[in-house]
């Protein structure tokens, strides 16, 4: 009888919950992305509206929350620092469902991008979709390949000792991302 009860709690306590992950929205500043009144900052082709905001306290902590529900694929955030207009990534990308639109998602990054970005504070975010879609030249075009691994192989070259722009440009080309700076505070 015990163990059925304290299951019974946990499922009462999961269902109530407005947000996933151990998050204070209050503490982090972000309290507009709490509830059915919440103001959604944004909207894009991809997403539609929504809404996020990096923690006052963490650079490494946001709260994003979608006006849409999507279940047919992930949404990969990945965590970038902006320096003269030009933005490179600092730790791998986060990726989950955004299946409710009712809840508030918590996304903790990681600085692990190898070499020495752990010091680059995180100030912008590239979403995008986990799908598989033909990129224009220089990628295969015979061959769909993941979206989020597309931006990693524009950086890789891109950081080459011999640059090579052609794998950002064919990315950029295909628009399948959205970047959101995140407010300094």
């Amino acid at each position: 009888m015990k163990i059925t009860f304290f299951v019974l709690i946990n499922i009462f306590l999961i269902d109530l919950s407005l947000c996933y992950g151990n998050l204070n929205l209050e503490k982090a500043g972000c309290l507009e992305i709490k509830g059915k009144k919440a103001r959604f900052k944004f909207e894009h082709k991809l997403l539609g509206k929504f809404s996020i905001c990096q923690s006052k306290n963490e650079d490494k902590i946001i709260f994003f929350k979608s006006k849409k529900r999507f279940l047919n694929n992930k949404f990969c955030f990945i965590p970038t620092h902006e320096r003269i207009n030009k933005s490179f990534y600092v730790g791998e990308p986060r990726c989950l469902f955004l299946n409710d639109s009712e809840k508030v998602f918590r996304i903790n990054f990681l600085k692990n991008r190898p070499g020495n970005y752990v010091d680059f504070p995180i100030n912008g975010t590239l979403i995008i979709p986990d799908k598989f879609i033909n990129f224009p030249d220089p990628f295969n075009k015979e061959i769909k390949m993941g979206i989020p691994e597309a931006y990693l192989r524009c950086m890789k070259e891109i950081n080459k000792r011999e640059s090579n722009t052609s794998f950002c440009e064919s990315f950029k080309k295909a628009n399948n991302f959205i970047y959101v700076p995140l407010a300094k505070r």
